[in-house]
C-alpha cells in the first residue's frame, strides 16, 4: 500500500469538516466571544492593581472608662466603612480572650443608626470583640487596666489602599474620649501643619502620598503622635510592560478558553455523523480509515485555529497600543505555537473519546469531564498525592513534582512550553518555578508525544472500532 493509498480521502474529509465548522453557529459565537474577551482585556488589563479590595466595613474597638471605677469599665466598638460613614445593623460579639483558643462570648449586640455598640461594666481583664459580614470575620481584641488612665482619648488606625495602586497611602484614624464616646474635634497635623479634625464618631481620614511623615493628633491637652510610612505605587501589569499583559492573557486567559473552543468544536465529531446517519457515507467513500481520522482531526484543527490566530493577533495589536510596543518576539512566537498545541491536542483528545461515545448528549458530559478534569480537579489531586507522599508546599520536592505532574495535563504542558519563553522581567521571573527542575525543551517535546500518540491512537481506533 502507498502513502496515497493509506491517506487517502483526508484532504476531502479535511475540507468537508473545516467548512462545516466554520459555518456552524457555535464557532462563530464563540469565536466572537473570545475575540470580545481577549482584545478587551488587552484594553482593559491596565487597570489590574495589585492591591487587595477595601472592604466596606471597618471594625473599632476602643476602651471606656465612664467613671473612675475600674469594675464599670467596658468597650465600645463602631462599625463604619472605608470613608466614615456609620454602619448600622451590623451584629458583634463580645468574648473574653483566653491566651490561646477561640474567645468565649459573652454578649452580642447590634450597631445603632450612627454604628456603635457598647459593652459596659466589664471590668479588667483581656476582651474581643467578633464581626462577621458574609464570608469575611475581623475580631480585635482590647486589655482593661484595673487602673484608669491618666491620658483623655485613645487612638486606632488603619491603612489602606482604596487607590488599588499598591502604596495604602490611605490612612483613618478613630479617636475616642475615655469615657467611650466619639472624640468630636480633634486636630490632625501631619509634619506640624493642621490638615483637618475628627467627626462626631471621632473619625478622620487623610491621603498621603509616598514618602515618610509625622502624625500628631491633638485633644483635651493630651497628644499622640505616631510615624507614617507610604511606598512607591506598584506598577500594574500594564505599566510592566508588554509582556507583563501577554504573560496574563496567556496564563490567566488563552490557557483557560482554548481547551474550551477545542472540546466545543470537536466533542461530537463522531456522534454527530451517527445521529444525522452521515458517518456510513464517509465509510462508503474512496477513503481509508487512516484518512478519515486524519481528515477529520485536520478539519477541527483547521476551523478552529485560524480563528484563535486572528484573535490573538487582535490581541497582540491591542497590547502594542496600550502598552506602546510589541511583546517580546520569542515570547509571542511561543505563546502562538504553544496555543496551536494546546488546540490540536485536545482536539485530538475529544476525537479518541468520540469513538467510543454513540449519542451527542454523552459526549457532552464526556467534553464537561474532561475540561475540569485538567482545568480544575487536576491541581486538586496533586495537592493530595503531595500531603500523601508528605512533600512541604515551598520547597524543591514539591516544585519539581507539581512540575512532573503538568507533563500529564495537556493545560500543564502549555504551561511549561510558555515559562522558559518569558522574560526576566516578567513577574520577577515567575517563570522558573513554572518548569522547576525541567528543561526548557520539555513542554514542546511533551506537546510533541501528546500530539503525536493521541493522533496515532486515533488512527487504530477508527480502523478498529468505525463501522
Amino acid at each position: 500500500m502507498t502513502a496515497a493509498d493509506l491517506f487517502r480521502g483526508a484532504p476531502i474529509v479535511a475540507r468537508r469538516d473545516f467548512l462545516a465548522n466554520v459555518k456552524s453557529v457555535r464557532v462563530v459565537v464563540i469565536s466572537v466571544l473570545m475575540l470580545l474577551l481577549m482584545v478587551g482585556a488587552a484594553f482593559g488589563i491596565s487597570g489590574l492593581g495589585p492591591g487587595g479590595p477595601v472592604s466596606d466595613y471597618v471594625l473599632w474597638v476602643d476602651l471606656a472608662y465612664p467613671s473612675a471605677d475600674p469594675s464599670q469599665a467596658g468597650v465600645v466598638a463602631w462599625v463604619s466603612d472605608a470613608f466614615g460613614a456609620p454602619r448600622p445593623g451590623v451584629e458583634l460579639v463580645l468574648g473574653e480572650q483566653p491566651p490561646t483558643g477561640d474567645i468565649v462570648e459573652r454578649a452580642r449586640q447590634t450597631t445603632n443608626a450612627t454604628g456603635w455598640v457598647s459593652f459596659e461594666d466589664l471590668g479588667p481583664g483581656n476582651w474581643a470583640v467578633r464581626m462577621q459580614v458574609g464570608l469575611s470575620t475581623w475580631t480585635y481584641g482590647v486589655d482593661i487596666e484595673s487602673v484608669r488612665p491618666l491620658w483623655n482619648f485613645t487612638v486606632q488606625w488603619q491603612q489602606l489602599d482604596r487607590a488599588q495602586d499598591g502604596s495604602y497611602g490611605d490612612f483613618l484614624w478613630h479617636v475616642v474620649r475615655l469615657d467611650g464616646a466619639g472624640a468630636r474635634g480633634a486636630e490632625v497635623a501631619v509634619n506640624g501643619t493642621l490638615v483637618g479634625t475628627t467627626d462626631a464618631n471621632g473619625f478622620f481620614g487623610y491621603i498621603f502620598e509616598p514618602g515618610a511623615y509625622d502624625v500628631n493628633i491633638t485633644y483635651l491637652g493630651d497628644w499622640f503622635l505616631m510615624p507614617v510610612f507610604v511606598n512607591e505605587p506598584q506598577p500594574t501589569p500594564l505599566q510592566s510592560g508588554p509582556d507583563t499583559v501577554l504573560f496574563f492573557l496567556g496564563f490567566v486567559l488563552m490557557g483557560i478558553f482554548a481547551p474550551i473552543v477545542a472540546i466545543a468544536v470537536s466533542y461530537d465529531a463522531l456522534t454527530k455523523e451517527r445521529a444525522h446517519g452521515s458517518l456510513e457515507l464517509l465509510l462508503v467513500r474512496p477513503a481509508s480509515r487512516t484518512g478519515l481520522a486524519l481528515g477529520k482531526f485536520l478539519g477541527a484543527f483547521a476551523s478552529v485555529a485560524l480563528p484563535i490566530l486572528g484573535i490573538s493577533f487582535a490581541a497582540l495589536a491591542a497590547i502594542a497600543v496600550t502598552a506602546g510596543g510589541w511583546p517580546d518576539a520569542v515570547f509571542t512566537a511561543t505563546f502562538l505555537g504553544a496555543t496551536l498545541a494546546l488546540l490540536a491536542t485536545y482536539i485530538l483528545i475529544m476525537l479518541v473519546l468520540s469513538t467510543f461515545l454513540k449519542s451527542p448528549g454523552t459526549a457532552l458530559i464526556m467534553a464537561i469531564v474532561v475540561f475540569i478534569l485538567f482545568s480544575f480537579v487536576w491541581g486538586v489531586v496533586f495537592f493530595f498525592v503531595s500531603l500523601a507522599l508528605g512533600l512541604q508546599p515551598g520547597t524543591q520536592a514539591y516544585f519539581l513534582a507539581n512540575s512532573v505532574s503538568s507533563l500529564f495535563n495537556p493545560t500543564g504542558v502549555y504551561q511549561l512550553t510558555l515559562s522558559p519563553a518569558m522574560p526576566p522581567n516578567v513577574l520577577g521571573g515567575l517563570g522558573g518555578f513554572l518548569g522547576f527542575g525541567l528543561p526548557a525543551w520539555a513542554g514542546p517535546v511533551a506537546f510533541a508525544v501528546w500530539i503525536g500518540g493521541l493522533l496515532i491512537l486515533a488512527i487504530y481506533l477508527f480502523q478498529k472500532k468505525i463501522a
